[in-house]
């Protein structure tokens, strides 16, 4: 539904948006004029991609039995396989769109990356608590 949709883009809005704000400005050196055209970017990226990566969510939940009590690596596991394929795609897309030097790629992308991976654990719990919120099933219950 669209109420589903717009939860899980919010979603990535919200706990997203700063943390790759600023790793770009202050990591990979991109200029705040590149930093703020990656996250107005990041707004399409996000309305593209994190539904799609929700679903894969509640798929991957439902297909590897993740529950609440399962092991932290079935969780990361299940939270990594649906959301590295999509963003890394989008998060490309978005660097060039803003302008950033090859440089600046060779050290965003690899470094997003190493951002992301541990962060969509905490990222998808999140996720299930901004969908909980909103009166929606979350993946893991």
């Amino acid at each position: 539904t669209t109420t589903n949709y717009l939860i899980d883009v919010s979603a990535a809005m919200i706990f997203f948006t700063h943390i790759y704000a600023g790793m770009e400005r202050y990591i990979a050196g991109m200029s705040s004029e590149e930093v703020f055209d990656s996250r107005s970017a990041a707004v399409a990226a996000y309305t593209i991609g994190m539904r799609p990566t929700g679903l894969l969510r509640n798929y991957f939940a439902d297909k590897w039995n993740v529950k609440k009590e399962s092991p932290w690596y079935k969780k990361v596991g299940m939270n990594v396989a649906a959301a590295v394929p999509i963003q890394t795609v989008l998060y490309t897309g978005m660097l060039m769109y803003a302008g950033a030097s090859a440089e600046e790629m060779k050290v965003a992308l690899p470094t997003g990356l190493a951002i992301a991976i541990p962060l969509y654990w905490p990222f998808g719990a999140w996720m299930d608590k901004w969908r909980k919120i909103w009166k929606k099933k979350p993946a893991i219950e």
